[in-house]
């Protein structure tokens, strides 16, 4: 499986029940493998960027009614006391964060609403 059927497969899982919709991806082979994806959930009223610049990968959730109320995945991941590890392979590391977001929003979806809404 190519690196962008790998992308497009975590995103539609990520997608398929409806909670999420993909408002945009990009990967960019030629810059260093650089991902750039945004769900949006009109549900839960929260926007997730994921970013992979450069080998360097961040998960970003933003309420879209309260665009300056952004909390980064790690930190969340700290406050609820989720592991999370690295493999060093940034391709896997990626698509594994993109999951591990997507599970932790869906288990806990009535605190992101309460607490993301303005």
């Amino acid at each position: 499986m190519t690196v962008e059927e790998r992308i497009q497969t975590t995103l539609q899982e990520l997608t398929n029940d409806g909670l999420f919709h993909i408002e945009k991806w990009q990967y960019d082979a030629e810059y260093f493998g650089n991902i750039y994806a945004i769900l949006t959930s009109d549900r839960i009223g929260v926007e997730v960027r994921f970013t992979m610049d450069r080998g360097t990968k961040w998960c970003e959730l933003t309420s879209i009614a309260n665009p300056h109320k952004t909390f980064a995945l790690t930190e969340l991941l700290d406050v609820f006391g989720v592991p999370y590890e690295e493999s060093g392979d940034n391709l896997a590391d990626m698509l594994g964060m993109m999951s591990l977001a997507s599970k932790l929003i869906r288990q806990m979806q009535h605190i992101f609403h309460q607490h993301i809404e303005p």
